[in-house]
């Protein structure tokens, strides 16, 4: 049979170098960085699944910091599957 070679990596376990990182919470990601003078958009849905929505006031988070617009089903020409589809 041949031998196998010292330097073969198939079976032999490797150091996983982010590992202590990412078992303790500290690894960081590409979620995790915000860039300086980005707008970032964010979509809500209900959170009970074929629910209608008869309302939305959006009036207390339109006070909430760094809030630049939102944007409703109002807004929408029509529905594209589960997600509106914009004007713009």
């Amino acid at each position: 049979m041949n031998e196998i070679k010292r330097n073969q990596s198939i079976g032999v376990p490797k150091p996983l170098v982010d590992g202590p990182e990412k078992v303790s919470g500290k690894a960081l990601y590409s979620g995790d960085f915000v860039p300086k003078n980005c707008l970032v958009g964010r979509i809500m849905r209900s959170p009970v699944a074929h629910a209608e929505i008869i309302n939305i006031d959006i009036i207390e988070a339109q006070k909430l910091p760094g809030v630049k617009v939102i944007i409703t089903g109002d807004e929408t020409d029509e529905p594209f599957g589960i997600l509106p589809i914009a004007r713009f």
